[in-house]
């Protein structure tokens, strides 16, 4: 796929990186949000220490919690690129990402198709949404130790905890890691490597979470965006 696109400040980058930074928003929002949804929950005995399976079950309980996402996003790059947009997720198979102009980008997946479409060059690519980070985190159950991730790295102390992982079939794809703190349980920081080392950080604004979301959102030939 030629398509090119461009960042905030004009920088070109290739289509492919804003699918794959796209899904990082995608994925990175379910788990913020199933993480702060219930954040006010947790009691502070939940600070006795546990084993990394304890905590990787602890996480991944509250990851399953959220059917549907929406919320505003800023995505810095260690590039030096910039992106805001909008975000919408309806667990399972489907979602939503549009970048704020002037990045011409649109991506929307559903029926096992994940579609991305560059509407300055008025070109769309299709690719299967099992082949991408997003079907994990899509998925009607998410697993984050016997299913299609696998842990790579684990780190925690007595104010919270890190982890980082990979695609058990495609490690050298990229990584997500995230930084969460503890009592109570909240995501504080999350980052995504490519496989070119480029890393990008996707901040949330204003989410909600486990809202009706019109089924129209998820269709990328909805006449309201073209």
């Amino acid at each position: 796929m030629n398509t090119r696109a461009r960042g905030q400040r004009g920088r070109p980058a290739v289509g492919r990186r804003w699918i794959c930074k796209a899904l990082a928003v995608s994925a990175l929002t379910v788990s913020a949000l199933a993480v702060s949804a219930l954040a006010a929950a947790v009691s502070p005995a939940a600070a006795f220490v546990r084993t990394e399976a304890e905590w990787l079950t602890y996480i991944e309980n509250y990851l399953n919690l959220v059917r549907t996402v929406e919320a505003s996003f800023l995505q810095v790059s260690s590039n030096g690129e910039f992106a805001r947009g909008r975000v919408y997720i309806s667990r399972p198979g489907r979602m939503r990402v549009e970048y704020d102009p002037p990045a011409p980008h649109l991506i929307v997946a559903n029926d096992g198709i994940l579609v991305y479409v560059d509407r300055e060059l008025g070109q769309r690519s299709h690719v299967p949404l099992s082949a991408t980070p997003a079907a994990i985190l899509l998925a009607p159950s998410i697993r984050l130790r016997d299913g299609e991730l696998r842990v790579i790295d684990f780190r925690a102390s007595d104010g919270g905890a890190q982890l980082t992982v990979v695609q058990k079939d495609s490690p050298g794809e990229g990584s997500l890691t995230l930084l969460f703190s503890d009592p109570p349980l909240s995501l504080r920081q999350w980052t995504v490597t490519d496989a070119q080392g480029i890393s990008t950080t996707v901040t949330l604004e204003n989410p909600v979470f486990d809202k009706p979301l019109p089924g129209r959102l998820f269709q990328a030939d909805d006449p309201r965006f073209k």
